[in-house]
This record gives C-alpha cells, structure tokens and sequence, in this order.
C-alpha cells in the first residue's frame, strides 16, 4: 500500500546537522529514521523502511559510500543521496558509479535538499508499482500523479488524489472511513485537517459530482464510488 508520507532514512553523523534535518523533513511532510552510523542501519535493516536514504559520505566506520554499495548489493533500489563536504568530480564519478542517485554539498540550503529529494522520488516512482485504474468515467495513473474525466486531466490536490486512488481501487465497493484517512494521511491520520468531508466534498465538486450519486456517503461506515 501507498504510504502516505514518504519514510526518508537518515545516517549522519553529525547531531546537529542531523537534527537539523530530521526536523525540517518532519515539518515538511515527512518520516525520518534518523541514524548516526552505517552499521545501524545494517543491523536493522532499516533500509527495508525507507522509500528513500540519504547518507553522509564520510562516515565513520562504514563510509556513506561502503553503506552505498552495501545496500545495492543487498538488493535495494530506492534512491540514495550523498550528503559530502566535497564536491569533486573523482567523487562525485565515484559514488554515482557504486549506486548513488545524487549529491547535495555542504553547507546545503534545506529547500535544496527537500527539492532534491521530491525530484529522486518522482524519477523513482513513489507509486511505480501501482497499476492505473480506470472506470467509466474515470481514469487514475498514480506513476504520472495524474486524474483524468474522459481522458482530460483534472487537478486534484496530494490529499484528493489519494482519497479517489482509494475509491478507485474499490469501486462500488464500501471503503470505512478510518481507511480513507489512513491511506491519505498516514501517520497524521489522528489529526487530519481539515476533516475528511471537506475533501469529499472537494472532490465532488471537481467531477460535477451536484447530486452526490457518484461518490455516495454510507452512513456510520464511510463512502462507496459508483462509477
């Protein structure tokens, strides 16, 4: 299932700058596993928890670019950002060579780290291995983000595409309410806002849905697409 809010998996050693960034990702809408040194995340297995990794290169013990290649041999395929405080194309070729997806130079302006890691996961394909769903009106392809109405794109916000991903895996079956709101907000579900029927409804307006018959609400249960 599509977690709501991409996991990023953090190993630097570094506490103030990794606090630093745990903080700024947190407050930008994301999980963070954050870590001080490669082995740990060896012996966890962290990896297998993130949709992305971003590792300093000159760690101590097992190097940002040791852990590199060590995840690609193990199998992992989610993209794995350098974080170094040098920027030379022998390292750069290097790191790039054993499986790296990209580098951000320190000192690094936190809105350049976030936008790097927004562009790995779009290359990467948060929903990749999600096929796209049509039905007689509509179709949803959830590697391009994108909703269409006879083939005619329709903007939807992050959390309006979700809540019609949901519908659309079940249509014109019953989805509970408390499955919308954890497949479209994840580990903020408790707190959602603004409530799950101001989507609903937000969504009914964009596919001129005035006489409530398409997403239908069931009451005490939650909400079916009839489509």
């Amino acid at each position: 299932m599509y977690m709501a809010k991409p996991k990023v998996l953090l190993i630097e050693d570094n506490r103030d700058m990794r606090e630093a960034v745990k903080a700024y990702l947190h407050d930008n809408g994301y999980r963070v596993i954050a870590v001080d040194d490669a082995e740990k995340v060896l012996e966890g297995n962290l990896q297998d928890q993130a949709d992305i990794t971003l590792a300093d290169v000159s760690l101590p013990g097992i190097t940002g670019l040791e852990l590199t290649n060590k995840l690609r041999s193990l199998g992992y395929t989610a993209p794995i950002i350098g974080i170094t405080a040098r920027d030379s194309i022998e390292d750069r070729v290097n790191g790039l060579s054993i499986g790296m997806s990209d580098y951000i130079v320190k000192p690094f302006d936190l809105r350049e780290l976030d936008a790097r890691i927004k562009a790995q996961l779009r290359n990467s394909g948060t929903y990749q291995d999600m096929a796209t769903i049509t039905t007689k009106n509509f179709k949803i392809v959830p590697k391009t983000h994108r909703f269409l109405i006879h083939n005619k794109v329709v903007k939807l916000t992050l959390v309006e595409f979700r809540i019609m991903l949901r519908l659309m895996q079940n249509n014109h079956g019953v989805v509970n309410t408390q499955d919308i709101i954890e497949f479209a907000w994840g580990e903020d579900a408790a707190a959602t806002s603004p409530p799950l029927r101001i989507h609903i409804s937000n969504l009914r307006s964009k596919i001129k849905d005035d006489q409530l018959t398409i997403i239908q609400t069931v009451p005490g249960i939650g909400y079916v697409l009839q489509d």
